[in-house]
This record gives structure tokens, sequence and C-alpha cells, in this order.
């Protein structure tokens, strides 16, 4: 999996970055880091995933979560993960989408 740059080029790495010390640590992460976490939880092939009892049908690409939990798992403010998918929106980076149980994002691009 890469994370796409200017001009089509990739930089690749494991996803077990997301098991190190460097990343599982108690610190506020980034916006970086956040945008990268987003991106490790997305689904590599369609399928289904389970979340609170639910069960979701999502694409390649999507994730679905709570603000909440994103805010727990960044050490953020609600208000701040509010601002960063806000941003993230206009950049044409995310689309999110409200359901009952929480948000479906769908991360453009992701091929």
């Amino acid at each position: 999996m890469g994370v796409c740059m200017q001009n089509d080029r990739y930089i690749s790495f494991s996803r077990d970055i997301f098991d190190t010390r460097f990343f599982r640590n108690e610190k506020p992460k980034t916006k970086f880091e956040a945008y990268l976490d987003i991106i490790n939880h997305a689904r590599l092939a369609p399928g289904e995933e389970k979340n609170n009892g639910h069960v979701f049908v999502l694409a390649r690409g999507q994730l679905v979560t709570t603000l909440h939990t994103l805010a727990k798992r960044w050490n953020w403010e609600h208000s701040k993960v509010s601002r960063f998918f806000e941003r993230l929106e206009r950049e044409k980076k995310v689309i999110r989408k409200s359901i009952n149980c929480g948000t479906v994002i769908t991360v453009l691009d992701f091929d």
C-alpha cells in the first residue's frame, strides 16, 4: 500500500508501522498521523464490517467509525476531529456520511 504523492510518486511502507511504539503512544497524533490512520483502517477490498453490533457492506477505501472513537485514538478533542474532517472534505481527501451509529468515511483516490 502506498500513499500517493505529487506527480504520481508513491512511498510504500508496511502496515506494521502502526503497531510500533512510535505510533502506539499516548501523545496526540499529528494531522499527518491521523490521515495515515484513516488510510490504514480503510478496507483493502469490498466486504462486510461489524461495528457496534451492526453489519455494514463497505467498498474498498471505506471505513465505519465514530468521531468519538477517532478522538480517543488520536488523543484529540471532538471539535478538533470535526474540524479535521471538514478540512479533509474541502481538500477532496474524504467523504463523510453520517449514519445512525457512526460515520462511513470514504477515502478518495484510495487506489
